[in-house]
């Protein structure tokens, strides 16, 4: 009777013990690694011929944006639906992003990043932290930013951009230079608006594709909410 109960005992014991040690392994982060594994599986799950690249806002015509992930807790990828031997029609793409806890968001969508900003407890009041959120958030709302894009500061930045801007590019009608000066008099670089319960970012971005010329506010508190219009057009190019 001892030995059965003692054997029993042992069982229920070594079962606690595995029932522990499977929780505690499914409740590990993922780490990066593992997180672009899941990201990929996902994608060639569906197109077999997929690759993730990272994030970019690289481009020969713009001042580079740094596009550090803000995110600890969260990644993201830019992924190439078709096979890279091929010319890659500019609509067989997607962004994606994975949780270290297993979340996966594709294809990404704008309210996804307002779930994944849940999940890193960061500070909302600090104007670094929103500068840095904003790039990342600009840089996910449109897949065509892959292609360049550039924040403008100032009214150089804006004569800065050459890439097919005509040589006799200046305003010819006096209603266009009233129009131009009050545009580039707008330009400032990135600025926070923090109060008791609010806090935004408003920032000025130029596109590679199409050349839009975009102000953006970006609300993070109460809740996320991003606004952009395009205000004018210069240069830029599109898809073959």
């Amino acid at each position: 009777m001892k030995k059965t109960f003692l054997s029993c005992l042992l069982l229920l014991v070594f079962c606690l013990a595995l029932s522990f040690a499977s929780c505690s392994q499914a409740q590990t982060p993922l780490t990066n690694n593992q997180m672009h594994a899941l990201a990929l599986k996902t994608v060639q799950a569906r197109y077999d011929k997929a690759q993730l690249l990272e994030l970019s806002a690289a481009n020969p015509h713009t001042t580079p944006v740094t596009l550090d992930s803000p995110f600890k807790n969260n990644a993201c990828w830019y992924a190439t639906l078709s096979d890279p031997a091929k010319v890659v029609d500019h609509i067989d793409r997607e962004y994606i992003c994975v949780s270290n806890a297993g979340q996966i968001y594709f294809p990404y969508e704008n309210k996804n990043f307002s779930e994944m900003l849940k999940s890193e407890q960061m500070n909302l009041q600090s104007c670094p932290n929103l500068v840095a959120l904003s790039k990342y958030a600009i840089q996910l709302s449109n897949l065509a930013l892959q292609d360049g894009w550039m924040i403008i500061n100032n009214a150089q930045d804006y004569y800065r951009i050459k890439f097919n801007v005509p040589a006799a590019s200046l305003p010819t009608t006096p209603e266009r230079v009233v129009q131009e000066k009050t545009l580039v008099a707008s330009f400032h670089p990135p600025r926070c608006d923090i109060s008791n319960q609010k806090s935004s970012v408003s920032l000025w971005t130029w596109g590679v594709i199409g050349g839009s010329v975009n102000e953006w506010k970006i609300d993070f508190l109460p809740t996320l909410t991003l606004h952009s219009e395009s205000r004018a057009r210069r240069g830029g190019g599109g898809y073959d």
